[in-house]
């Protein structure tokens, strides 16, 4: 029998009865942190929703379904109204898959779990199912946490065919104005492909991929343009850096996040033609360079007359972090990496989104901020050899137990460490060992929750293959920096 799919989208939301104006407040959950106390609850889940398990409700094959009513299948546009009425945002939800596509998109809510199930042909065409465990086709962990509500979800595609039907189903709680918890849910029609259309191949060649997946370009620099193409459509501000050296780009990531700015790499000679024309399309009017004349040069300027242009920079890398941190301004947080190895300072960057912190580089003997005490909390990523114990010893005695270290065995085991604590469900693969495409995951970074996972050209990890079971992964950079066989695109 054809079996059809299903996609299930739990949404939480709460009407906060305090200021009823129809605007959501989401209530707060803690997450535990299973990998031992390296970062305490409420500093990382602070401003997270519970991610809700939903298996545990999902009844087994084979059992008779008593929690579980059948589901009725709506159209679209009726519960599109209904949600958009009680969330007071403009939803976007896909009634079309493309045949081939292993990622569905759209715009919900902040903290909507989202999972995939299969229908019969019965189920279907009775407008009802009931979903179980077995038809679980994603992570039934699954939770937007962009703020705008954008999301995107990597599909098991494997036993689809063209012209599957699809079942988007929206579920959330309800408070009223009266203190009343209401519980709804609905499921929309939808399609994967065409009914009867040939599975045609996608042909790609090895040295240009192809895949949306994958965000690459014939060099670094066209990769830091592709990076920028796939997460913005337009900035006010636009950070510039050096795209042959990792220091300044790293450092000035938050900054960039902070502003909701892309990174777009000069060279030495300067920017290059198509970077100059993308900050144009971008409609920029700010941009602020990072890093000295022997990184960015003057003519830079002058390539981008007409735009308000500064410059951030110091004697060195690390004078040059420590003005971007208090370019940053104000934060309960910063976060503490070595400056003279990038792949630590990469790891970090998540975390830095998360936190809505700064990152000071330093290389072990360095000063401490004069302000240190304003920042309620402060964390080291890297082990002993990156940022030395004495580092982590003066922070300790000036922060005590508010002082946390977060570090693996290697690059690769310490990018999981910081996965593990911040638990996204995008993920973003870059080459631990060769900073030129890497650098650009940054601006990748910049748009939502994403996790940062380090792996070898030809290789990676079991742990970090782990977290890639079960969500939208998106690589940076060619073959000959991540290899195809790392996940097969």
């Amino acid at each position: 029998m054809n079996r059809r799919i299903s996609i299930v989208l739990s949404l939480s939301m709460t009407l906060n009865a305090l200021a009823y104006t129809g605007a959501l407040a989401y209530a707060e959950g803690k997450q535990v942190d299973d990998q031992a106390g390296l970062v305490v609850e409420e500093l990382i889940s602070n401003d997270n929703l519970k991610m809700e398990d939903v298996s545990t409700s999902i009844p087994k094959a084979g059992t008779d379904n008593v929690t579980n009513p059948a589901m009725q299948l709506e159209n679209l546009a009726d519960v599109k109204a209904k949600i958009e009425a009680d969330a007071k945002v403009v939803i976007e939800l896909p009634t079309s898959i493309d045949q081939g596509q292993s990622i569905i998109s759209g715009k919900l809510v902040r903290g909507i779990g989202v999972s995939v199930y299969s229908l019969t042909d019965k189920e279907f065409s009775d407008k009802k199912f009931v979903p179980t465990a077995d038809a679980l086709i994603t992570n039934s962990k699954y939770n937007v946490n962009t703020q705008d509500g954008k999301f995107s979800l990597a599909l098991n595609t494997a036993n689809l065919k063209p012209g599957s039907h699809l079942a988007i189903c929206i579920y959330y709680s309800l408070r009223q104005a009266d203190g009343k918890i209401v519980n709804k849910n609905y499921f929309i029609n939808a399609t994967y492909g065409q009914a009867g259309a040939p599975i045609a191949p996608q042909p790609q060649k090895p040295s240009q991929p192809i895949d949306e997946r994958r965000i690459s370009g014939d060099d670094r620099f066209a990769t830091n343009l592709a990076s920028v193409r796939k997460t913005f459509t337009s900035s006010q501000t636009v950070v510039v850096a050096s795209g042959n050296s990792f220091a300044d780009p790293l450092a000035a990531g938050p900054l960039a996040m902070k502003y909701s700015a892309p990174i777009i790499f000069s060279d030495k000679a300067g920017l290059r033609p198509d970077a100059v024309k993308l900050i144009k399309e971008l409609g920029a009017k700010n941009v602020i360079i990072v890093g000295g004349l022997n990184s960015v040069p003057a003519s830079v300027v002058k390539q981008l007359a007409g735009l308000s242009v500064r410059r951030i920079s110091g004697n060195d890398r690390y004078e040059t972090s420590a003005k971007l941190v208090k370019e940053f301004g104000p934060s309960r947080h910063i976060i503490f990496t070595d400056g003279r190895k990038f792949a630590d300072a990469l790891s970090a960057t998540p975390l830095a989104k998360k936190l809505s912190s700064p990152i000071l580089l330093v290389n072990g003997i360095d000063k401490l901020p004069n302000n240190i005490n304003s920042y309620r909390d402060t964390y080291i990523i890297g082990g002993k050899n990156s940022v030395g114990l004495d580092v982590e010893n003066r922070l300790k005695s000036i922060k005590g137990d508010k002082s946390y270290r977060i570090y693996g065995q290697d690059r690769e085991a310490t990018s999981y460490q910081v996965a593990s604590v911040l638990k996204f469900s995008e993920n973003i693969i870059a080459n631990g060992n060769s900073f030129a495409d890497a650098l650009s995951a940054v601006n990748l970074l910049n748009n939502g929750g994403k996790n940062l996972i380090l792996v070898k050209k030809n290789s990676i990890s079991k742990d970090n293959k782990e977290l890639t079971e079960n969500k939208a992964n998106y690589i940076i950079g060619g073959y000959n920096t991540v290899s195809k066989t790392i996940l097969a695109y």
